[in-house]
């Protein structure tokens, strides 16, 4: 992935002690996030919980897939994840309510999340008033963070595409060994080991 230090930048791929302990929390993560929105589920029937509807996709994927190669099947394939106000599985981490408790970059749906443990939990809030307030905002506040993800992932992929253009701008005329990585009408796109791709 790219690195920036300033007004440089350098493409960075972690070691495979980084990768474990990344694994390692994900998979604390996930517990978590599945915990908090089973809690919302039985407690509440309502949050912000984390969707996607991907088993019929899943059944046709080979086995033996790596997770790399399964981020980019799921990128490729259109797979996307939504936000709702009611609980519905996840299926790509195979848990019937997920939602997002842990995340290291607070997104909005967390924060609401941990709005309603504050509110219900720890004050004990269980007021007609309070539930209606939260049950009439739920759908729009769900509605809302799901189209904002999807504008801020658009925004990452044209500034990672732009950030490693300009790397590759000093290597013109260089030879790199590439993997295909997909074929379309119009060519194909070809993967570096570096991370960088593009079309051939």
């Amino acid at each position: 992935y790219p690195k920036y230090i300033g007004d440089d930048i350098d493409l960075y791929v972690d070691s495979e002690g980084e990768k474990k302990v990344k694994q390692m929390i994900a998979e604390f993560a996930i517990f978590a996030n599945s915990f908090v929105g089973e809690y919302l589920k039985i407690n509440l029937n309502m949050g912000i919980f984390r969707t996607c509807q991907a088993s019929d996709w899943l059944k046709n994927l080979y086995s033996d897939i790596s997770p790399e190669d399964m981020i980019k099947e799921i990128i490729t394939n259109g797979i996307k994840a939504d936000y709702l106000s009611s609980a519905d599985s996840h299926d790509l981490v195979g848990m019937p309510e997920y939602c997002h408790f842990t995340s290291p970059i607070r997104r909005y749906p967390d924060l609401m999340v941990h709005r309603l443990i504050i509110e219900f939990a720890v004050k004990k809030d269980l007021s007609d008033r309070t539930i209606k307030h939260y049950d009439l905002i739920m759908p729009g506040i769900a509605a809302q963070t799901s189209k904002r993800e999807r504008d801020a992932i658009a925004c990452e992929r044209d500034v990672d595409s732009m950030k490693m253009a300009e790397y590759m701008m000093e290597h013109i005329d260089e030879v790199f060994d590439g993997v295909v990585s997909s074929v379309t009408g119009f060519g194909m796109f070809v993967e570096l080991a570096n991370g960088v791709e593009g079309l051939v």
